[in-house]
């Protein structure tokens, strides 16, 4: 049976124009008081089959061999949802940025909204907008250092969720004029995409000697964290980049347990009681596309540090990553 390894992981959001008709419980945009900001309507849809903030594995949502599948939306009924907004013009770089919290429906995982101001210098003009969930501003820093951080846990199979933390992005969006709305702006057909990819790995042992596994960490791939790049006049559409380079780019994902892995055998799920035993496959997320590799670690003294008597057979995966990947890989242990 083929397994599909794409997802196309999309929310959908509509910047509302302002001829539509709002209802009484939806009111208009209020309306800027000088000509220093812009009013945005946005209205989104999430379809709650493919598409997430909060990622968790769907019931029988697994392939014969127990590889996810699937996932859906974890949106709490009027959960607040942090947001980074840009305005910019693509051609000279110029840009605004704001906070934004985007609002959810009544219902879980189906609708997003917000209505509010940003602010922006008046004599500049911008064309585009771009979106951002997952980073976060710390106190007293500017909104462009927000950053991102991977989160401390892998998960697998028996999991219910798959990782709360991760980074979506609606980059490139075209904003237009609202007519008869003066500073107001609309754009249309917003869709988010999960940034980077998930990699679901198995770990395999072939080093001649029991191996006890408690973490895997993630070296490239903006594991060290992210953030995004401005526009500038080089390069006139915000993007996200890795913080660190080189060694510094890693982290570690604990896999909230100690897996003891015999010579020629593979991690497995053994508790019979619920499930036949299966090749565990644990969630490692990498935040951007880039290269990088994964490393099984050991557990010494409550620290993840490398193992004693094996070593990784390829520094896997090597191949770039795409948005909205699941990707399957193996990790081997060979002697040293």
């Amino acid at each position: 049976m083929k397994i599909k390894t794409a997802f196309s992981l999309l929310i959908g959001a509509l910047f509302l124009i302002t001829s539509c008709k709002t209802s009484g419980d939806d009111p208009a945009p209020k309306k800027p008081k000088d000509g220093n900001s812009i009013s945005i309507t946005i209205e989104g849809e999430v379809d709650e089959r493919e598409e997430a903030r909060y990622l968790h594995l769907e019931t029988g949502a697994r392939d014969e061999e127990n590889r996810v599948k699937r996932i859906t939306a974890r949106f709490d009924p009027n959960e607040l949802v942090p947001a980074i907004a840009y305005v910019y013009n693509d051609t000279t770089g110029h840009y605004a940025v704001a906070n934004i919290t985007l609002k959810a429906g009544e219902r879980v995982g189906t609708r997003l909204s917000f209505k509010g101001d940003i602010a922006v210098d008046s004599t500049k003009y911008y064309n585009k907008l771009s979106i951002y969930i997952g980073l976060k501003q710390e106190t007293g820093k500017p909104i462009e250092d927000a950053v991102f951080s991977c989160g401390k846990y892998s998960y697998n199979q028996v999991s219910k969720e798959v990782n709360k933390e991760v980074i979506f992005a609606s980059e490139d969006n075209e904003l237009q004029k609202v007519p008869g709305r003066g500073s107001d702006l609309s754009a249309s057909n917003i869709k988010f995409k999960l940034s980077g990819a998930f990699f679901m790995a198995s770990i395999h042992n072939v080093s001649g000697a029991k191996q006890t596994i408690g973490g895997i960490k993630l070296h490239g791939f903006g594991a060290g964290g992210v953030k995004v790049d401005p526009p500038t006049s080089k390069h006139t559409a915000p993007r996200l980049v890795a913080i660190a380079e080189g060694d510094q780019d890693c982290t570690n994902y604990d896999l909230q347990s100690l897996f003891e892995i015999g010579h020629n055998a593979t991690a497995q799920h053994t508790d019979t009681r619920v499930d036949k035993p299966f090749v565990l496959r644990f969630a490692v997320y990498a935040p951007v596309p880039g290269h990088g590799w994964l490393e099984a670690q050991q557990v010494q003294d409550k620290q993840f540090v490398p193992l004693e008597s094996a070593q990784m057979r390829l520094r896997t995966p090597k191949a770039q990553t795409k948005s909205g990947i699941f990707f399957n890989t193996t990790l081997v242990l060979e002697p040293k």
